[in-house]
């Protein structure tokens, strides 16, 4: 059988447990800030527009993933999209650390 990491084509033709072990997979990837095999980030028109606007990042779910795991998902991709927001404010182009005020200097610090 194939193991998760080598399938190839849409994951709704995987058996059910290997779908749950490829979604989990990729679920820790976009918590982690990189996109998954079968969770995508939607491209967005003007990245830079968008990240100057700190806005959170829209995620697309392969459609033939079973629907029970596709509603598993969609719970947590929220907390990544979140993830996300915070990262760019955090590298946000804010200018030279010792521009920023103390508060947000100390919020950037304790994350990095």
């Amino acid at each position: 059988t194939r193991s998760a990491g080598q399938a190839t084509g849409p994951i709704g033709n995987l058996p059910l447990r290997v779908q749950e072990t490829a979604i989990m997979q990729d679920l820790i990837h976009v918590l982690q800030g990189v996109e998954g095999q079968y969770i995508k980030v939607e491209t967005l028109k003007d990245r830079l527009e968008a990240r100057s606007r700190m806005e959170a990042p829209r995620f697309r779910i392969d459609a033939s993933l079973d629907p029970s795991l596709s509603e598993l998902a969609g719970r947590v991709l929220p907390l990544a999209a979140h993830r996300s927001v915070v990262w760019q404010y955090v590298e946000g182009d804010g200018g030279p650390l010792s521009a920023l005020g103390p508060v947000r200097q100390a919020l950037c610090a304790s994350l990095t």
